[in-house]
């Protein structure tokens, strides 16, 4: 009776994964294709937000999105310090005499690079020319031209798009939930390809990767079902 009751348990928790990896890819590939209609179609929706932008474009200038809602971070670098102390045993020499031998030891503590904020609440306006950070207390630009490459990295429980640009020494990153961090890099990935003027190969791509997303999620779902028809036949 416990053999059958773990070996029920047990295909009641496949199922469970099943179902949770069929839902995970279903919205990635639901994700992923709103993104790709969205980029596909960008020109209408800079037509829409002409009239109600945060910054001012540049003449012939089209925006591509406006993130809303987002931080600023710099990368700074705290300043080296020397950390020491010492010990040692006094000996009387003589009568209001005494003789203290004592060891030092010390250590340099090295330069620690870390993000630091520099803005929040502010809107990231992704164009096909550069991304503005426009905030309450910080503007910048990173113009596409000058884009060294585009990172990722974790912070704080948020995930960061790291623009490092050839115009500045300081690394800067827009802060993004993790959610929407992937669709924030594709935006700025398309906005790039369409200053190279390759936004037709970025689509067929991001095409090609949907459609691969939707195979996946089918999959997961035969998966899912398979799942749920020996739990049904096998009982629990």
């Amino acid at each position: 009776m416990f053999a059958k009751r773990k070996a029920q348990k047990a295909r009641k928790e496949a199922h469970q994964a099943k179902l949770r990896a069929r839902d995970a890819a279903r919205e990635r590939y639901e994700s992923t294709r709103d993104i790709l209609d969205q980029l596909a179609d960008y020109k209408s929706i800079h037509d829409e937000r002409s009239g109600n932008l945060p910054i001012v474009p540049k003449r012939g200038e089209e925006v591509i999105s406006v993130i809303s809602g987002t931080e600023l971070v710099e990368m700074r670098s705290r300043k080296r310090t020397y950390k020491g102390s010492s010990h040692g045993l006094s000996i009387k020499v003589m009568k209001g005499v005494y003789y203290r031998p004592s060891v030092h030891q010390g250590a340099i503590q090295e330069t620690v690079e870390e993000w630091h904020p520099l803005d929040s609440g502010g809107d990231a306006v992704i164009t096909d020319r550069r991304l503005v950070y426009a905030g309450e207390n910080h503007t910048r630009e990173f113009y596409w031209s000058k884009l060294v490459a585009t990172q990722t990295a974790d912070w704080r429980g948020y995930r960061l798009i790291v623009l490092p640009v050839s115009n500045r020494v300081r690394s800067s990153a827009i802060v993004a939930d993790s959610e929407s961090a992937e669709l924030v890099m594709m935006l700025i990935q398309c906005a790039v390809a369409i200053y190279q003027e390759d936004h037709g190969a970025f689509i067929e791509q991001l095409a090609e990767d949907t459609e691969t997303l939707r195979r996946d999620a089918d999959e997961a779902d035969r998966e899912a079902r398979v799942a749920e028809d020996v739990v049904l036949a096998l009982g629990g």
